[in-house]
């Protein structure tokens, strides 16, 4: 049903778990609209293509780093910083989580203004482990990272 722009559409869905039922459900063909000319099976290549080349900035699951996620990131990044680096600062580190967890293209995109802090920040992303990849439509995906990395001097604990 149309109404002015706009369109309605009703859905009934019913829970089931009878395999008979289930293999003899049909598979919704993808709308003419989506394809664009293509066959299907020239439509699912071509995604898969873009879903295996293009990186993602934002995805239905972002990658995650894989022992403890963000705090365990934080942790990592702490744990790992030089004890030889005597400045402070704040460096903003990018880099893209490849499908198979790994990390490429790792970039300072926003300097300390220190050299020695920009360097160590990028020494400490090339050192972490293989990343958990983010996912777009259930398939695994390239997506692109940032994260802050932080140095301040320890202060003296009082005891």
């Amino acid at each position: 049903m149309h109404v002015g722009d706009k369109l309605l559409m009703m859905a009934d869905f019913r829970l089931s778990d009878s395999k008979q039922e289930l293999a003899q459900a049909t598979k919704t063909p993808v709308p003419e609209t989506v394809l664009g000319g293509l066959s299907e099976q020239e439509y699912r290549e071509k995604e898969e293509h873009l879903f295996a080349t293009r990186v993602f900035t934002v995805v239905e699951q972002m990658p995650e780093f894989p022992d403890g996620g963000h705090s365990g990131l934080l942790k990592f990044i702490e744990d790992n910083i030089s004890k030889n680096i005597t400045k402070e600062g704040r460096v903003v580190v990018s880099f893209v989580v490849e499908r198979n967890g790994s990390l490429s293209d790792i970039q300072v995109i926003r300097s300390s203004s220190y050299k020695e802090l920009d360097d160590e920040a990028i020494r400490i992303v090339r050192k972490m482990p293989k990343w958990n990849p983010g996912k777009q439509h259930g398939k695994i995906v390239r997506t692109k990272y940032t994260i802050p990395v932080t140095f301040r001097k320890k202060q003296a604990s009082n005891g």
